[in-house]
């Protein structure tokens, strides 16, 4: 390994590395390392390209060694602690962490990797891990579980995805085949394999699927969560109809984010992960001056759970969703589509695609295209206008 600057203490969390600098340029040494107080032997080396990598130094029958924990941010610093551990248990009996770590590997099952190694990762870096565990329970792990990491084929891979597009939609398939990618790209980046598996297996087409609620539909469905039992969980699904707003959004809305003077809500928290400000027209406010009457003071969120979830707000409204649907005799009809009938109905009410972006929270205007072709519908009424009334001057 190459000469180092004088290794630097540090107690090590997310946002201590994230202040390393990149290596100087002009040093002689091509890193500069720093070393956890916590667990000794585990460093980052911080390249003069700015790059950060875990390593767990260690001497062994006197002889110094090094060896790679795994990339920064990728690997948690939570993550990186429990491998230096293991390493430091494999000293303590006397054995060599690298030949240990290259038995490991050989050794390592589909399952075993999935849960020792991703799953942990997972629970750091991504919201939806639950989602990859249940999918790994479901269907993965029959059909990989027992098989070593490095075994695993190109052509296994696409009979697993081929069977899977026999028994679930496109987008379902499609959605095991990105986390088997993730799993070993990241299996290559941590040296456990050097091929991905995934390479070149392309995914289903997924059918283009836009519901948007009718006039008549409309009336229908507000009539039917008028009459449903638990008004919170209606009032709700009203918030999304009226708004536009995503699921979460709604569910997890706090009175300390609503201002009903401005009429507008705030919120921290959105898919894209920029905050953002919600206008909120009449109907809108009214909802949310009726949730006045079921504020609760040691509970901070506007639509709270009648049967006091962990969470202390509604988690799931699918039940009284897909009732009211039922009431209205309205089919084919999803959660996400009351976005899609907020958004049809400003386009038909000639808004302009660049209003709606700002409206439903888009990063990018090429996410709101898909509603361009409701727009030439409503610019071809204009131009319809247009001839009616010249029609009558000639």
């Amino acid at each position: 390994m190459s000469t180092l600057r004088e290794s630097i203490k540090f107690h090590f969390n997310k946002k201590t590395i994230e202040s390393f600098p990149a290596h100087d340029p002009d040093s002689a040494s091509r890193e500069q390392e720093y070393s956890d107080t916590d667990v000794i032997g585990l460093k980052v080396l911080v390249s003069k390209s700015g790059r950060k990598f875990f390593y767990f130094r260690y001497c062994l029958k006197k002889h110094k060694r090094a060896i790679k924990v795994g990339e920064f941010p990728m690997m948690s610093v939570k993550l990186a602690r429990q491998i230096a551990g293991k390493h430091r248990i494999s000293l303590n009996q006397n054995l060599d962490p690298h030949i240990e770590k290259d038995k490991y590997k050989e050794e390592m099952t589909f399952k075993e990797f999935a849960l020792d190694e991703y799953i942990p990762f997972a629970k750091n870096d991504k919201k939806t891990w639950k989602q990859d565990l249940s999918r790994l329970k479901s269907r993965m792990f029959e059909a990989f579980g027992n098989c070593s990491l490095s075994t695993i084929t190109t052509r296994d891979v696409q009979a697993f995805i081929n069977k899977l597009k026999n028994d679930m939609s496109a987008s379902s398939s499609n959605r095991f085949l990105s986390l088997m990618k993730r799993m070993f790209n990241l299996a290559i980046q941590w040296e456990f394999v050097e091929q991905n598996p995934c390479k070149g297996i392309a995914k289903a087409k997924e059918a283009k699927r836009e519901r948007f609620l009718s006039n008549k539909e409309i009336k229908r469905f507000l009539e039917a969560l008028s009459l449903e039992e638990n008004q919170i969980v209606a009032n709700a699904i009203k918030l999304l109809l009226l708004t536009g707003t995503r699921k979460n959004e709604v569910l997890k809305l706090k009175w300390e984010n609503v201002n009903l003077e401005k009429k507008t809500f705030y919120l921290t928290t959105t898919k894209n992960g920029i905050p953002r400000t919600v206008l909120l027209n009449d109907l809108a406010l009214g909802v949310l001056e009726s949730m006045k009457a079921f504020r609760q003071m040691n509970n901070p969120y506007v639509f709270v759970s009648k049967r006091g979830s962990v969470n202390g707000h509604i988690v799931e409204p699918k039940k009284v969703f897909f009732g009211a649907l039922e009431t209205a005799g309205i089919e084919h009809c999803r959660l996400h589509d009351l976005r899609h009938t907020y958004a049809s109905i400003l386009v038909n009410n000639g808004v302009s695609l660049y209003k709606v972006k700002e409206l439903l929270g888009h990063r990018d205007i090429s996410v709101t295209q898909r509603y361009s072709h409701l727009q030439d519908d409503s610019l071809r009424e204009a131009t319809a206008n247009v001839s009616d009334v010249i029609r009558k001057l000639a």
